[in-house]
């Protein structure tokens, strides 16, 4: 009698532990309302060997407003769009095979949801940061114009980086401009009805296959006029 009401409150216990823990995932998966993949946008140079050079990348649920970390909580599933440029184990770490470019996605199993980020392997190293157009004039007409920004590498290859610069405008009385990294449009100049100059500013920071960092800044001033 005694063991078997030992057995019975074993079987509650674990009844009971699993009970929180499925709650506890089913509660916190539930009010998820993102994920994101950190880093989000990442060009690495100078990758000289394949399969040498690595980077770590993390997964993020957005709960009540709060980031927290689910790379190691083991609902993770991570896959490289480009196996050729990169292949990406279990726990997010990304090995570099290759130059080119590929899209890093994070998927949380247990509610279907995912993030992406996005990643560039280049063999050379990077020399310049190119903004165009280079110092245009444009009539109040024409309403917009979309800058584009690029690195420029030592062996005279360029790698658009329009997308994830970050921009910004001098002068917002004479011109706004989109600074979303990531969403489509970024780098979109917005005319007021002022005419003016003002000095477009594009930003990038880069990773090297050594794991240093260095941030390259381009500029261009954007003149509006009564046509």
């Amino acid at each position: 009698m005694k063991n078997l009401k030992l057995y019975g409150l074993c079987i509650l216990v674990f009844a009971v532990a699993v009970g929180i823990m499925s709650c506890g995932i089913s509660e916190d998966n539930s009010t998820y309302t993102a994920i994101t993949v950190s880093p989000k946008n990442i060009i690495v140079s100078g990758v000289a060997s394949p399969g040498i050079s690595t980077r770590q990348f993390s997964a993020f649920g957005t709960l009540d407003g709060a980031q927290i970390d689910l790379t190691k909580t083991g609902f993770i599933r991570w896959s490289s769009s480009n196996e050729n440029v990169a292949t990406i184990s279990s726990a997010g770490l990304a090995t570099l095979l290759t130059k080119g470019e590929t899209t890093i996605t994070a998927t949380d199993t247990q509610v279907g949801i995912s993030g992406t980020a996005y990643l560039n392997v280049q063999t050379s190293t990077p020399s310049s940061l190119n903004i165009t157009p280079a110092d245009p004039t444009r009539d109040l007409a024409n309403k917009t114009q979309q800058f584009a920004a690029s690195v420029v590498l030592l062996d005279t290859s360029a790698v658009d980086v329009t997308a994830f610069a970050t921009w910004s405008s001098s002068n917002l009385s004479v011109a706004t401009i989109a600074n979303t990294p990531g969403i489509a449009g970024n780098g979109l100049a917005t005319f007021s009805d002022t005419p003016g100059a003002t000095t477009i500013t594009a930003t990038v920071t880069l990773t090297t296959a050594a794991g240093t960092t260095s941030t390259h800044t381009k500029t261009s001033i954007l003149t509006t006029v009564i046509p």
